[in-house]
């Protein structure tokens, strides 16, 4: 029997109906190098509950969205944004003009070949110029396994490298590869807490990379690479 791991998702992940901001100071930390103007056009390909969306409309931007769940959806519709169940073919008449897309805990969830056909699809939307944005486990990390391990959907453990041996054939250039961006944010306690965290997680991770690398290899759960279109 084929069972849908994706139709209690939303329940899964525990995400709100009515997500808040407080993820907004992330999003502007990410997207800060790309110079997005107001009005930009960018699309949000699995955009879950929707809270890189309302980020995106509360900066100005042109921003749609495709989903494969109806229930996150309906769940955007009601907050008014412009989005639908489906993929990003679902743009090829507007080829060329997109300025960013971005995917969010997308691509672990995709085998080799559709990697492939995702960075095709992108290359045809953006234009010159143009940056693609993706967030997944980190694939040069032990820290990054419970979080890997954690959903039975994911199915590729990626890097920075193994993307870019896909991508860059297909006429993108490497921006940035790394940890993602440390927002601090709640009340003072929450923040000390926060910082300690962080400047932990550095020291091991400067420690793992001499002893290992010889140069220093980001090891948070999570990487976050940018990719621009170079031709």
């Amino acid at each position: 029997m084929k069972v849908d791991y994706y139709s209690t998702y939303r329940s899964f992940q525990g995400w709100s109906e009515t997500p808040d901001a407080s993820h907004d100071l992330y999003y502007k930390l990410e997207t800060a190098d790309l110079h997005l103007e107001p009005g930009s056009k960018i699309i949000e390909l699995g955009f879950g509950d929707g809270r890189f969306l309302d980020f995106a409309r509360r900066s100005r931007y042109d921003v749609r969205g495709r989903e494969i769940i109806p229930e996150l959806v309906q769940q955007a519709e009601a907050r008014g944004h412009n989005v639908k169940t489906g993929s990003i073919r679902d743009f090829r008449s507007e080829a060329g003009s997109f300025d960013l897309v971005v995917a969010i805990d997308v691509v672990e969830h995709f085998s080799l070949d559709e990697i492939r056909e995702f960075f095709e699809e992108v290359g045809h939307l953006l234009r010159v110029g143009g940056h693609v944005l993706l967030r997944f486990p980190n694939g040069n990390s032990p820290f990054s396994m419970p979080l890997y391990n954690s959903d039975v959907t994911h199915r590729m453990h990626l890097n920075g490298s193994s993307l870019s041996q896909i991508c860059v054939p297909l006429g993108f250039e490497v921006v940035r590869v790394g940890n993602q961006k440390r927002a601090i944010i709640g009340g003072i306690g929450i923040q000390i807490r926060r910082r300690i965290q962080f400047a932990l997680r550095s020291c091991i991770e400067l420690l793992i990379s001499a002893a290992y690398f010889g140069h220093r290899v980001p090891l948070d759960s999570n990487l976050v690479a940018v990719f621009r279109k170079a031709r």
